[in-house]
C-alpha cells in the first residue's frame, strides 16, 4: 500500500510564486506600489490632510494653486487637495464594502438559478452572455 502525504505548504509557495512573478515585471511592481501607494495614502489621509476637507472658506472662492492651496479651492472656497485625500479614504470604504456584497450577492443568485434552473435560469444566463460579448471599454464607459 502507498503512502499518500500532503504537503500543506504548496498552497502558501504558489502564492509565494505568483507574488515573486508579479513583482519581477516592471508593469506588476509599478501597478503593485500604486496600489499600496494608495492603499497607504487613504489611511493617513486624516492626519496628513493640511485643511479641513468640510470647511467653507468664502475668500478662497474658486482661488488658484499656491504655495498654501495646492490644487486651489472650488466653488465654496474649500481646499481641493484635502478633498481629494479624504475622496482617497471614501473611495477605499465604498470600495472595500461594495467588493465582498457583490461577490455574496452574486454567488447567492448564480447558485439559487444554477439549482433551480428552469426558464429564469436561461434568462439569466442570456443576460450574462450579452454582457461578457460586450468588449471591456465599451463596459467601462457604460458603467
Amino acid at each position: 500500500m502507498a503512502v499518500i502525504t500532503h504537503d500543506s505548504t504548496a498552497s502558501g509557495s504558489r502564492a509565494i510564486g505568483v507574488f515573486k512573478d508579479l513583482v519581477s515585471r516592471p508593469s506588476g511592481a509599478i501597478g503593485l506600489f500604486l496600489v499600496i501607494f494608495h492603499i497607504v495614502l487613504a489611511l493617513v489621509s486624516p492626519f496628513i490632510a493640511p485643511f479641513d476637507y468640510k470647511l467653507q472658506n468664502s475668500a478662497l472662492m474658486l482661488s488658484q494653486p499656491d504655495a498654501v492651496h495646492w490644487l486651489g479651492a472650488d466653488h465654496l472656497g474649500r481646499d481641493v487637495f484635502s478633498r481629494t485625500l479624504m475622496g482617497g479614504r471614501e473611495a477605499l470604504l465604498v470600495t472595500g464594502v461594495a467588493t465582498p456584497l457583490a461577490v455574496i450577492w452574486g454567488g447567492f443568485v448564480g447558485i439559487l438559478f444554477g439549482l433551480v434552473g428552469g426558464r429564469l435560469d436561461e434568462v439569466l444566463m442570456r443576460v450574462v452572455d450579452a454582457f461578457l460579448s460586450l468588449p471591456w471599454i465599451l463596459k467601462m464607459l457604460v458603467l
